[in-house]
């Protein structure tokens, strides 16, 4: 059993630093704490034994570099470091209860062999009229973090925790050689990505997705409404588990907008093909942002989220609901406390329907899952 390590990192004095070694170079740390507390019902954990309640925790050190040669010119590395995995190494429900990658997630990322360098890509920017601009970048791309971004929920290191609220809820998607080439015109913007990954049949694949977004600034407030598609080649197995040349393909949406100086909503949407076998095929979240003006503390924030997610035929996923809400309290300049609660309930397949006894489906006479996960996060950011 791994001890959570929360108590031992709310004991480390204030490591985290920034050095601003001159205006090209800047180096950045960030040092996180996370500890969360889950009570399930009718659920196995990963050992397939009952699973009841559990408390797990994780520590995480972020090092990031970014160098700019040029105002053209950027490159980019992000190194994490994780000790624990909170609640996601225990399993018992299909979405891990947080997001962002933990100490498992960073070894062998994506089956390349590369352990902890999360990105390393360089970018060269082009101004092509006043209000147009070019930028290719190259290297160890999110490939998903420009696959409906939002800026109410986004990332599990600062807002909604539950994966099924953040950009990068396809894991496959990540921290992948890959490029990126984005165009800006005025209030638009397009993007075309290409990666190349594993996905957990541990065929690798290749990934090409499109987005376009427009940005609004109104009376109401900003707003960003972002419209995109994705595709990959015939890598991955079919509904009844007996070929892997089915292609991963779809569509999708992401709308945020701030409606005053105090809420704002969010929408994405993400519908897939039936065919190919992953987590799930089928999304649809929303939620409310409240600023802290509410109660007096600007920069604090609090969120509310739900969603609803369909697996396809052959996954273990028939559907799952996910609701969250989290309040973010930002203490200095540099640190921030979260306190967060899930609730979580899958209906799964039993294994006559799953198409591979071995791999999916639930076991007969066993329910469906559920489970309520308190939660507690610090970042030490510079």
């Amino acid at each position: 059993m791994r001890t959570p390590l929360f108590g031992a990192l709310l004991a480390l004095p204030s490591v985290a630093g920034a050095y601003e070694v001159n205006e090209r170079l800047e180096l950045t740390t960030a040092l996180r704490g996370l500890l969360q507390y889950g009570d399930y019902s009718d659920a196995l954990n990963v050992d397939g034994g009952p699973l009841d309640s559990a408390t797990r925790g994780a520590g995480i050190l972020d090092l990031m570099a970014d160098y700019r040669p040029t105002h053209r010119d950027a490159l980019h590395a992000w190194v994490r470091l994780a000790a624990g995995n909170a609640l996601n190494e225990i399993g018992g429900v299909a979405l891990e209860p947080y997001g962002d990658p933990l100490e498992d997630e960073l070894q062998d990322i994506n089956g390349s062999g590369r352990d902890y360098l999360l990105e390393a890509w360089y970018r060269r920017s082009f101004q092509l009229a006043e209000e147009a601009s070019l930028s290719l970048t190259a290297g160890i791309i999110d490939a998903g973090e420009y696959l409906g971004e939002n800026e109410f929920a986004d990332e599990s290191d600062a807002q909604f925790m539950n994966e099924a609220l953040e950009t990068s809820n396809m894991d496959m998607l990540s921290y992948n050689p890959g490029a990126i080439l984005e165009l800006g015109l005025k209030d638009w913007s397009f993007n075309l990505v290409y990666t190349q990954s594993e996905n957990e049949q541990g065929s690798r694949f290749n990934w090409v997705s499109g987005q376009a977004a427009y940005r609004v600034d109104t009376d109401l407030g900003e707003g960003n409404y972002r419209f995109f598609a994705f595709t990959s080649d015939s890598a991955f197995l079919n509904a009844k588990g007996t070929r892997d040349d089915e292609r991963f393909q779809g569509m999708g949406l992401s709308f945020d907008q701030e409606i005053g100086k105090i809420f704002g909503g969010f929408v994405r949407v993400i519908w897939a093909n039936d065919n190919a076998v992953v987590d799930f095929n089928r999304l649809w979240s929303g939620g409310v942002n409240i600023s802290g003006r509410l109660w007096g503390r600007e920069q604090d924030n609090a969120g509310l989220g739900y969603a609803y997610l369909e697996g396809p035929r052959g996954s273990e996923l028939r559907r799952a609901d996910v609701a969250e809400a989290y309040v973010r309290f930002q203490l200095t300049r540099q640190l921030d406390v979260s306190l967060d609660l899930q609730y979580q309930d899958n209906k799964l397949r039993p294994e006559d329907e799953s198409g591979d006894d071995d791999d999916a489906g639930h076991p007969a006479g066993f329910g469906n899952p559920s489970a309520w996960v308190a939660g507690l996060r610090i970042n030490l950011i510079f």
